[in-house]
């Protein structure tokens, strides 16, 4: 049903702070905090969860924010594995954050 698909697609984009300083695009870094923070408040969820599950405009177009976002997660990902495995990128969280400005 389209409630656990939904469940699977916030799972899917939420990110921790460190791998979310990673993302290139701004906007994107914003809309993956707003996803996560939705994600974390259990009434938020379900009121989206509801819209999702019985909208059909909102779930096109929420399946194609998702689509994107979970590209960039991936490869966001990815670059934070290989950072992490090169031991030589060791920054705090902090640190990251203000390279980032």
């Amino acid at each position: 049903p389209n409630s656990v698909k939904f469940e699977q697609m916030l799972k899917c984009v939420s990110i921790s702070d460190w791998a979310l300083q990673l993302v290139d695009n701004r906007r994107e870094r914003v809309l993956l905090r707003g996803v996560r923070a939705a994600a974390e408040n259990a009434k938020v969820k379900t009121a989206f969860g509801n819209l999702y599950e019985d909208f059909v405009p909102i779930q096109l177009a929420g399946n194609m924010i998702f689509r994107t976002l979970e590209g960039r997660v991936r490869a966001t990902l990815v670059l934070e594995a290989r950072l992490r495995n090169a031991s030589m990128f060791d920054l705090s969280l902090a640190e990251l954050t203000a390279a980032r400005r």
